[in-house]
């Protein structure tokens, strides 16, 4: 035998582990990112990102760029991923977390306030949720200023549970969607 060819089968079984530690990482936590995925798995983030690219090129994992994070996917629909990827974003989970616990009308200032958010970020997320179809808006009747606020779109209902059977393990992404659903049944 030659020495390299030890090194050889050394190396593939560890391409392999780290193809598998990748892979379950992906699947357990859908919308991770490149670094998250590093630190979660203990690899390095050049081998990360070089099983990434071999699974995404095979179909097993998809990809979404979401601002400057590019989040990754098993086989998802464009409206999970984009789901998933703005619950990643602390400010996105926030917002649908305190939008489920609360359903019914809430105007900018008043989710600024209690999520403790910049009203940057609530126009932003409550504007992507609105698209997707999580929240809608509803005009605020009142008697100092009327206003627009949100409330959750019952319309959801069906997508969001379909999305929950393909997640597994309990994670805030996982809890704010059960919030959701839990919300619409109250």
């Amino acid at each position: 035998m030659f020495v390299g060819e030890a090194g050889s089968a050394s190396e593939a079984l560890d391409a392999v582990s780290a193809r598998e530690r990748v892979l379950r990482c992906v699947t357990e936590r859908p919308g991770s990112w490149g670094m998250e995925i590093a630190r979660l798995t203990d690899l390095a983030f050049s081998t990360v990102f070089s099983r990434l690219a071999d699974l995404e090129a095979e179909g097993h994992v998809q990809a979404l760029q979401v601002d400057r994070e590019r989040h990754f996917f098993p086989a998802f629909t464009p409206w999970e991923m984009e789901v998933l990827a703005l619950l990643r974003a602390p400010e996105g989970l926030r917002i649908l977390q305190h939008a489920a616990r609360r359903p019914g009308l809430d105007n900018r200032e008043a989710f600024t306030a209690q999520v403790g958010v910049s009203n940057t970020a609530v126009g932003k997320y409550t504007d992507r949720f609105v698209q997707l179809g999580l929240l809608r808006r509803v005009e605020i009747p009142s008697t100092r200023r009327p206003g627009v606020g949100w409330a959750v779109a019952a319309e959801a209902a069906p997508r969001v549970r379909f999305l929950l059977l393909k997640l597994t393990g309990d994670t805030p992404e996982v809890r704010a969607l059960r919030d959701l659903l839990a919300s619409l049944r109250a």
